[in-house]
């Protein structure tokens, strides 16, 4: 005893270890919270469908056990694919699990030996038992409360059979913030009752437990994503089935894919600006969770149908248990079970050497309950049955078994009944005795059984013989004898025994059609019907006029083909027949033969039929294009090829796909019926460009001679011209929109590609506008504008600007002082980014407009804006650059300026708003302020000018250099500002005569 402490000790503490190993991994489906909310929405549904048919106790045990399935890593075996019929990992799917007595009875502690099923202990008393044939057994001849609880488990299976990731083979292994973590889980986790969204189904019906997770698992796995299995691994569902919709979240467009069941997934649309290529990315997560919400509306919906669907099916098993006492039968132990399998081989062993008495047929039948459950209990335990006796014994040998086979048989249902030995029946003649084994057989009785030793001699020469000595058995002389009183052969009493016959009706079941389904269409004249049945059995098949049979295969199939078939109805029907000769009833069915292909439809691109190519030809403006055609009387689906791939199949005549931006695609609408025939309609080829034309400039703030001179511009960014007959700015809380009209043209320069629109009577800049309409001013505290094309048919958005959160108003421009426009950066970036704007830098440009008041040497009525020309670079107020450069450096930036051939040649430009109108030096030095010598000085005058002889071949690679910017100031008092700032870049001064002075730090680089 001293030693068995700490090794018990050693045990658990190992086992603690490895449990806590175990519980890293987390795998769990809907979280602990979500089951009970699930499982009590669920209950609620059924029984104010069905009445209370559970006490209140029952429920609150069938909560508990959907909760607690997870324990004790549980949850490894909660996986189920539908497709490989197959679990996570090695774990048992859960199928297997809730189906494995054995391995639930001897899981989590029970693998140390705690609670574990105890050889001795009854098939149904293992604690950690919650299988199927647990609940229902208790539920019917045991502990109702833990028949419920055990449901309650399985509920929960049926549940996780909703989960994505636990019907794709993603195990989403996660613990305290590190792994995989499940979104769909994570959204769940916290869900109260009142989140389950309200149930208006029915119960789903279920034949049987597999097939309840089956289907529901196969639910799931065709129409939801996982986080890792993004239109991978499975066919189902596919990117190109999915209907993309685009809505704006907090101003910005996002694409959603569009499901039977609603939003599965986001797609962001990502541009490869080297091979000018679309790719697409996919999450199921977005901002407002629209796509978690739509799959928890649709799945807590399908669970809780599957749910009240299995409680149906609990109760029809439960009163068929009542009935037929299966699961009570096979109720045995692992060594009572084995016990009866041995003697069972041995006796069956030695059978030729038994005086032939009760044939084992009719023993069977007298202990049918008890037998059968010793078999069933024997595959539980996987404890092997000699063929020879399972398949004899039983059913389907002649009644010339000796009864004497069974008698090693414990706890038989009822008594063996002996039969007279034929008279004239010769002694078993002597044979020489090698060997003589004495065998004790238990004789299968109901109540107390007297124990017989008999003999058995065994030679070498010929099978051994068995002798049972027996009494003469009594005549009986009254027919109101019990068959089953005790007597003779053994029974030690003088009762009588008779047999009485009894007439047996043989039901045998239809055949099961799998193929063709009834009421259904096919399309060819050739139809197999296949189904299964009883092995060996036959299945007779009257098909239309054709009679034709066949015999049940090995593997439970059958298939009949009648040859040709008339097109129309077919009625057909379908029995088997067993050995016996009897017959079951009728399977019938009819299935409609129909090869006649449906009329063709005429397909319609809403975009082609306002294209925006001034020549006619079809061009989209977004990459979601919208399709009509003419509705076919007989069409069952219309499915939609773009470039001969399937890109959506509907029952409506108008839908929306998503084509390749900057390519032509060829879209085709086939027709199918419902026999699958089709037809094909016109083909309608359409080229995309995504954002043809865009929002380029906007001078939201009027000019400087009126606020209500607005202007903007449009900027063409195709090779086409485009017409703008259905194009308009549309506005923000109800203001009219503008209408567009004409149209705008391309070409190699930017002013041939762009579109002034001037408010009021075109006055508003010198620049000739191409519409001058009078549209409400725009607010002074911001505008989303959205450039938007339309017909009565269809709409679609071309480009907009930042919505007014993103940058608190308008991102750039100005209504007061010089009146800056607001420019956008880059053409071929989204508009609707605030980063893609900025103010007009306000340095020159090449042809300069001016406002209403028109040009007056001397005054300041520029337009700080680009009319008609590109757009600004943007310049800091104080800058510099050297060619080939175009931008201004950036502080602590590494350049490689060119030297110029000539040092005489101006390559740098200082830029200067801030002083540069009234005049300022510029200087450039080698070092850093403080040490540092001088390249160049420069007296500059204007706020964009181009110098000499700041980069020379004497600079080496590395070198730090300096701009140094300061205000030339007029005055006797200032005659020496340039020698003091001089001598404080190169280190002889300590001080600057002013503040009024700037330094930009860049590398230079070989």
């Amino acid at each position: 005893m001293e030693n068995r402490r700490p090794v018990t000790l050693a045990v658990l503490v190992v086992s603690f270890f490895a449990f806590a190993i175990v519980d890293v991994g987390r795998v769990h489906a809907y979280a602990v919270s979500a089951h009970s909310v699930l499982t009590e929405a669920l209950l609620q549904e059924y029984e104010e469908k069905q009445g209370d048919v559970f006490s209140s106790e029952e429920e609150a045990a069938i909560v508990r056990g959907s909760r607690e399935e997870d324990d004790d890593a549980r949850y490894l075996n909660h996986f189920y694919d539908p497709v490989s019929k197959k679990g996570v990992a090695k774990n048992k799917s859960s199928v297997e699990w809730m189906n494995d007595i054995i391995k639930q009875a001897n899981w989590g502690v029970g693998k140390l030996g705690i609670n574990r099923l105890k050889a001795t202990e009854p098939l149904f008393s293992g604690v950690q038992d919650y299988t199927w044939k647990r609940a229902v057994y208790e539920y019917a001849h045991g502990d109702a409360v833990r028949g419920a609880e055990a449901l309650g488990h399985v509920l929960h299976l049926i549940q996780d059979a909703t989960v994505p990731a636990h019907v794709r083979n993603d195990p989403h292994l996660s613990r305290w913030g590190i792994g995989d973590e499940d979104r769909y889980e994570d959204f769940s986790e916290n869900f109260i009752l009142s989140d389950v969204p309200p149930f208006s189904g029915s119960a789903k019906y279920f034949t049987n437990l597999d097939e309840a997770v089956m289907s529901t698992a196969l639910f799931t796995q065709e129409n939801f994503l996982s986080e890792d299995t993004l239109f991978k691994d499975y066919d189902l569902p596919k990117r190109a089935g999915l209907r993309l919709e685009m809505s704006k979240v907090d101003g910005v467009d996002q694409y959603f894919g569009i499901g039977k069941y609603g939003e599965i997934v986001r797609v962001d649309k990502e541009k490869n600006w080297v091979t000018n290529e679309r790719v697409e990315k996919y999450f199921l997560t977005d901002k407002q969770d629209k796509i978690l919400t739509e799959n928890w509306e649709a799945l807590s919906h399908h669970a809780i149908s599957s749910g009240m669907g299995i409680i149906d099916l609990f109760f029809r098993e439960v009163e068929q248990e009542k009935q037929s006492k299966e699961l009570l039968s096979m109720n045995k132990s692992r060594t009572d079970t084995k016990r009866f399998v041995k003697s069972l081989a041995f006796v069956r062993d030695s059978q030729q050497g038994m005086i032939a008495s009760l044939s084992a047929a009719d023993v069977y039948e007298l202990n049918k309950d008890d037998l059968d459950g010793y078999f069933a209990a024997a595959e539980i335990y996987n404890i092997p049955v000699p063929v020879v006796a399972r398949e004899s014994v039983l059913k389907d040998e002649p009644n010339t078994q000796p009864a004497s086979a069974l008698l090693g048989l414990r706890q038989a249902g009822q008594p063996i009944i002996g039969e007279r030995i034929p008279a004239g029946t010769p002694p078993a003649p002597e044979r020489e005795v090698d060997e003589r084994v004495e065998v004790e057989l238990e004789l299968p009785t109901k109540g107390e059984q007297e124990e017989e030793i008999v003999d058995v001699v065994l030679t070498e020469e010929a099978p051994p013989e068995m002798s049972v000595e027996t009494s003469p058995m009594p005549e009986v002389s009254s027919s109101n004898s019990s068959p089953f009183e005790p007597g003779g052969y053994g029974y030690g009493g003088g009762g009588s025994g008779v047999s009485n016959e009894e007439t047996t009706t043989v039901t045998v079941e239809p055949p099961v059609v799998a193929s063709p389904e009834n009421n259904t269409f096919v399309a060819t004249t050739t139809v197999s019907f296949f189904g299964t049945g009883v092995t060996d059995y036959v299945v007779t098949g009257i098909i239309a006029t054709t009679t034709a049979t066949t015999t049940v295969a090995s593997d439970g199939t059958w298939t009949i083909d009648p040859g040709v078939l008339s097109e129309g109805i077919i009625e057909a029907s379908f029995t088997q027949s067993d050995i016996a000769g009897n017959t079951s009833s009728a399977n019938e069915l009819r299935v409609e033969v129909d090869v006649t292909n449906p009329n063709p439809t005429v397909l319609e691109v809403l975009e082609c039929t306002a294209t925006l190519r001034n020549d006619g030809m079809c061009l989209a403006g977004t990459t979601e294009v919208h399709l009509s055609w003419v509705t076919v009387p007989d069409a069952a689906t219309y499915s939609v090829l773009v470039n001969d791939s399937i890109a959506t199949t509907t029952t409506a005549t108008t839908t929306t796909i998503h084509l390749e931006d900057q390519q032509t695609s060829n879209v085709v609408v086939n027709v199918i019926d419902a026999a699958g025939n089709s037809a094909s309609s016109n083909t309608v080829s359409v080229e995309v460009f995504a954002n043809p034309i865009v929002i380029s400039e906007i001078a939201w703030g009027g000019t400087a001679a009126s606020i209500e001179d607005e202007w903007f511009e449009l900027y063409n960014r195709t090779d086409y011209e485009l017409t703008l007959a259905n194009i308009h700015i549309r506005r923000e809380s109800g203001i009219p929109p503008i209408a567009l009209s004409g149209t705008i043209s391309t070409g190699s320069s930017w002013n041939t590609r762009t579109y002034i629109v001037e408010r009021g009577d075109g006055t508003a800049t010198t620049k000739v506008e191409d519409l001058a309409t009078n549209f409400n001013q725009f607010s002074d505290d911001g505008e989303e504008l959205t450039l938007e094309i339309s017909n009565s048919d269809f709409s679609s958005v071309l480009d907009s600007t930042p919505s007014v959160s993103i940058c608190s108003g308008w991102c750039g421009g100005t209504n007061s002082g010089k009146f800056y426009s607001m420019e956008r950066k880059d053409v071929a970036i989204a508009g609707n980014e605030g980063a893609n704007w900025q103010s007009n830098d306000g340095y020159d440009v090449v042809n300069e407009f001016y406002d209403s008041r028109g040009y007056e040497y001397g005054t300041d009525r520029k337009i700080y804006g680009t009319v008609g020309q590109e757009n600004s670079k943007g310049y800091p107020e104080v800058g510099y650059f050297c060619a080939p450069y175009t931008d201004s450096f950036q502080e602590g930036g590494i350049y490689s300026p060119d030297v110029p051939a000539n040092l005489s040649t101006p390559n740098c430009t200082y830029l200067n708003k801030l002083w540069g109108a009234e005049g300022y030096a510029g200087s450039a030095y080698r070092g850093v302020v403080g040490s540092s010598t001088l390249l160049a000085g420069h007296s500059v005058a204007g706020i964009k000018s181009n110098e000499n002889g700041d980069i020379t071949d004497a600079l080496e690679d590395g070198d730090n250099i300096f701009i140094a910017f300061w205000k030339r100031y007029t005055g006797a008092a200032h005659d020496t500002d340039d020698q003091e700032f001089f001598d404080y870049m190169i280190g002889q001064g300590t001080t600057t005569p002013h503040s009024d002075f700037r330094v930009l730090n860049w590398v230079y680089s070989e």
